[in-house]
């Protein structure tokens, strides 16, 4: 790592740096909402917030990023710091980001990454961030003005919430993008509200996942549950990381007082529908082997795998073999890494699951089977 004209340059050769969690979790209803409600009020009244590191992951985002940085440095916010990491942009992304840095030195540091995934990206930025909370944010985002303050008083209002979420809207703001994560036994994860009205959705609640496009973070709770698992490269980094903080005793939480506007699906656009399925399908399975107990594995997990060789299939009878090749490809993949998955599931088992003593269930949403059938006919 080295100084070049006030941004860090590093090639950042990662090792895998994992801190395993308890599998099952426990998600809390918020029934005394006016307790909430109160500690809100009274701390409205203080003038003092906590610094925040606000961080960044851009990746070709030529298009958003100005915009993005704009809006967060017109954040109402007494004291924060700006860490935008490049995940090895090859468009024009990094002058973009450099000509904003001209005009803030004193706000904005960036880190130029490999690319490694978003995850490594993330873990970058909250391992040089300074604040006691850690907004992250996806380069395509624009933050409204109250958002950092209002998930602030709400982290300092009750200790235990170890994630807060905005509610995340469209870019334009007329619709909802998402509004908390829900997730049944199979592990299956859809947002909650996609496409509904911006007016939807206003009561907070507690949640099993947390949309990782825009969340504040604790960064205390990091350092007891660890950074993001730098092997989910795309996708599932965001459940695996809610399981670890609500496993370790805090609470992720949906406030909607708190708004985030989103460019949701154009980097999934860029992707082929091939390596999509390819990506989707290795890490949903590798989640469910990596966090579940052996039992469930075998009646939950094995419902998955056995859906994603009948989805190959079924893309084969459509006469979409690269589609049904690469879904094939995916079980054989988590069939050759499989030793190295299950070595974190052992961690999972036998150094958090027995050192905690925890024997919580998760409580799960209603099967979501319907939902996954109709994405798959979308996708014909």
């Amino acid at each position: 790592m080295k100084w070049e004209n006030g941004i860090i340059i590093t090639k950042f050769e990662t090792g895998c740096r994992y801190r395993y969690f308890e599998s099952y979790i426990k998600v809390w209803e918020i029934e005394k909402k006016p307790t909430l409600c109160q500690k809100m009020k009274q701390y409205a009244s203080f003038t003092h917030l906590p610094f925040v590191s606000i961080v960044v992951a851009a990746y070709n985002s030529e298009v958003y990023i100005e915009k993005c940085l704009d809006s967060v440095l017109k954040l109402n916010y007494p004291q924060f710091e700006v860490i935008v990491v490049d995940g090895g942009s090859i468009d024009d992304t990094i002058h973009k980001i450099k000509l904003k840095i001209r005009t803030n030195q004193d706000k904005i540091l960036l880190i130029c990454n490999k690319n490694l995934g978003v995850s490594a990206d993330r873990n970058v930025g909250i391992e040089a961030s300074r604040g006691k909370y850690i907004f992250l944010l996806d380069a395509d985002t624009l933050v409204e003005k109250d958002s950092a303050k209002e998930l602030a008083q709400l982290m300092d209002a009750d200790s235990k919430i170890g994630i807060a979420q905005p509610k995340i809207l469209s870019l334009n703001g007329r619709k909802i993008c998402n509004a908390g994560t829900q997730m049944d036994h199979y592990g299956w994860t859809f947002a909650a509200g996609t496409g509904e009205n911006r007016w939807k959705y206003e009561s907070p609640r507690e949640l099993i996942c947390a949309d990782t496009t825009a969340v504040l973070v604790r960064k205390s709770i990091l350092e007891k549950t660890g950074l993001f698992d730098e092997y989910f490269f795309y996708y599932y980094e965001a459940t695996d990381l809610s399981y670890r903080i609500v496993v370790s005793g805090s609470k992720i939480v949906y406030w909607p007082k708190a708004v985030v506007r989103h460019k949701s699906g154009h980097v999934r656009k860029k992707k082929t529908l091939s390596w999509r399925l390819f990506s989707f399908n290795l890490y949903h399975l590798a989640f469910i082997v990596k966090n579940y107990k052996l039992k469930e594995i075998a009646r939950f997990g094995f419902p998955v795998f056995l859906a994603t060789v009948l989805s190959s299939l079924y893309f084969l009878l459509k006469r979409k073999a690269d589609v049904a090749i690469s879904i094939l490809k995916s079980t054989t993949v988590l069939v050759k890494e499989f030793k190295t998955i299950w070595s974190k599931h052992l961690f999972v088992s036998y150094r958090i699951r027995n050192t905690n003593g925890s024997n919580t269930s998760v409580p799960f949403s209603k099967s979501l089977w319907n939902l996954v059938m109709h994405d798959l006919k979308s996708l014909e």
